[in-house]
C-alpha cells in the first residue's frame, strides 16, 4: 500500500521512514511536499529528527484520544438533553 493510499484510509496518520540511504533527495518525492504527517528519518540518524518522529507520534495518539472523548461528551450531552426533554413533557 501507498503513503497516499494510507492517508485516503486515515488522513490524520503520521508516516515516519527510516531509509539507509542517505543520498536520496526525498524533496523530489511526490508524497513528500509540505505535511508535518511525513518525517523521512536518513541514516545517520539525527537525534532532533528521531526525539520530533516520537513527539509526532504521541500528539497522533492524545488527538485520537481527545477526539474519543469529545464524541463520548456529545453522546452523553445530548443523551441527558433528551431525557430532560422528556421529563419536561411528561410532568406537563
Amino acid at each position: 500500500m501507498s503513503i497516499r493510499g494510507l492517508w485516503q484510509i486515515d488522513p490524520r496518520i503520521q508516516i515516519v521512514i527510516c531509509s539507509a540511504y542517505s543520498d536520496y533527495s526525498w524533496r523530489n518525492h511526490p508524497v513528500t511536499g509540505e505535511t508535518d504527517q511525513l518525517v523521512i528519518l536518513r541514516k545517520p540518524f539525527e537525534p532532533s529528527k528521531c526525539f520530533s518522529s516520537r513527539t509526532r507520534c504521541r500528539r497522533n495518539g492524545l488527538q485520537r484520544s481527545l477526539a474519543r472523548h469529545i464524541e463520548s461528551l456529545e453522546a452523553l450531552v445530548s443523551e441527558r438533553t433528551r431525557e430532560l426533554g422528556e421529563n419536561r413533557r411528561s410532568s406537563s
